[in-house]
């Protein structure tokens, strides 16, 4: 039974354009700080009422307390924080039954006895002394509320007992208005979020189409094509970049792609030209048993060249893809030269060169690359060395760890400018094809792509009439 488990669907689908998607989000985002902003408005006035309709039940309070606690009592103070100003406020209706101390009514805002309050809805009076906690809201119907509020007052002896009562009704109202203000707030908010997102995020992705009209008018004839990321946001600069570069190294892989299968074709053809050429010349009538020896021999050496140029191009062709790592290992590079010398041994005495191996050395590579890399150097030293030259090897380790395997010969040399190209496949300059008409022009390319696989990498110095100095710089082990 496998373990692992098939991925969920997500509840609700997520869509699929990017613009609706940063527009969601942006949109959510202000729909939640609105509703943060709306919230904390409401419940600011909310408590701000309350607290207003505290302190004012608490100044009445107060004001029949000095009104009744006198040794004389003012009458028509009384009636008019009683009778008159409880029932006739312009804003806030408020009424006040005072109760002598047997429960009997002392003294009644007119209109509150209409209103039914029994007195066992009143919260504790509190001390005599003291204020009561806050006042209690207590709603006769769903569409009346009261603040309830009730304190002792006058004599010690015989207290009056006070109930005020204050219509909230006036507050209600207001904060129903103020809800659905905020609410269309809120709607208006949200919808004109939506649109700003909507528009912002287009204009912030506008970006993005240049790279898509850039993509769709990008084709292997057409690859100058560039976007530059100049006056993008910081955030798609790096793309522009970034496909910019992608195009470079695609154009320049067209390039090299075209200028190596132009090489091919000028390669190949010499080869079979000379082939088809004497096989024409053989049939053309009857030959001795030794001409057509000497025609197959001379076929057989065209056929030997063009398997060598198949596999070097074979190996190059591999070693720019992906490939399973090397198997490396830490190798005397003294044994491993003298194994490539000897290889080369007769080639030298027939063209009477000295060849020689200098210094000690070890490094890490594997073998069989590092002998055809080095095998390609001295092949190519002998080659283009006249007889009487002299090629060496030398190899030294410097402090870095590195390791360096050179290459001196006293050939024909190489011109500065030539120092570039050298590498590039079936290049080969105007001497070196008039000293080795043979050569493929693909040595220093396989010498450098295995380099590069080891990590590494390989350089050409000399001038022409001097000779060349090839050196195969090997990094530490690490």
């Amino acid at each position: 039974m496998s373990s692992n488990r098939a991925e969920r669907p997500p509840l609700v689908p997520w869509p699929r354009s990017l613009t609706v998607r940063l527009t969601l989000l942006y949109t959510l985002t202000t729909l939640v700080i609105l509703l943060f902003a709306v919230s904390g408005l409401y419940w600011g006035l909310l408590k701000s009422l309350q607290r207003d309709d505290n302190q004012f039940l608490k100044d009445k309070i107060q004001v029949l307390r000095q009104i009744l606690a006198a040794p004389a009592q003012n009458t028509d103070a009384l009636h008019e924080e009683v009778d008159w100003e409880g029932g006739t406020g312009k804003h806030k209706h408020y009424y006040v039954r005072i109760l002598e101390p047997g429960g009997t009514v002392f003294r009644i805002t007119p209109g509150m006895a209409a209103l039914h309050i029994p007195g066992r809805v009143f919260p504790n009076p509190g001390p005599p002394e003291g204020f009561p906690g806050p006042a209690k809201r207590w709603c006769q119907d769903a569409a009346r509320c009261y603040w309830l509020q009730s304190a002792w007052a006058g004599p010690h002896a015989t207290p009056y007992r006070l109930e005020l009562l204050l219509d909230a009704s006036s507050d209600d109202a207001l904060l129903t208005d103020y809800r659905h203000t905020l609410l269309l707030v809120l709607f208006t908010g949200t919808l004109f979020a939506a649109s700003v997102g909507m528009a912002a995020t287009r204009r912030g992705l506008r970006p993005l189409k240049n790279v898509i009209q850039t993509a769709h008018a990008t084709s292997a004839g057409q690859l100058g094509q560039r976007i530059g990321p100049a006056g993008w946001p910081l955030e798609l600069a790096d793309l522009g970049t970034a496909f910019d570069t992608m195009l470079e190294r695609l154009q320049s892989s067209f390039d090299r792609i075209s200028r190596f299968s132009t090489d091919l074709a000028h390669e190949l053809r010499t080869p079979i030209n000379n082939l088809m050429g004497e096989l024409e010349v053989a049939l053309s009538h009857p030959r001795s048993p030794e001409e057509y020896r000497q025609t197959l021999e001379s076929g057989l050496e065209e056929c030997q060249r063009l398997a060598s140029m198949i596999d070097r191009l074979l190996f190059l062709a591999r070693a720019d893809g992906p490939l399973p790592p090397l198997d490396k290992k830490l190798l005397d590079a003294r044994a491993e030269s003298e194994a490539v010398c000897e290889y080369f041994e007769a080639l030298a005495e027939e063209k009477s060169i000295t060849l020689a191996i200098e210094g000690n050395a070890s490094l890490w590579a594997e073998s069989v690359l590092f002998r055809r890399a080095l095998g390609n150097l001295v092949s190519n030293a002998l080659q283009y060395t006249p007889a009487g030259g002299h090629v060496a090897v030398a190899l030294v380790c410097d402090e870095a760890g590195q390791t360096l395997v050179q290459v001196a010969d006293t050939g024909i040399g190489l011109a500065e400018t030539e120092r570039a190209t050298a590498f590039r496949r079936f290049y080969r300059s105007e001497a070196a094809r008039h000293l080795y008409p043979q050569g493929t022009g693909l040595g220093l390319a396989i010498v450098q792509s295995i380099m590069t696989l080891h990590g590494g990498h390989v350089t050409l110095e000399g001038s022409m009439g001097v000779g060349t100095l090839a050196t195969l710089n090997f990094p530490a082990p690490g």
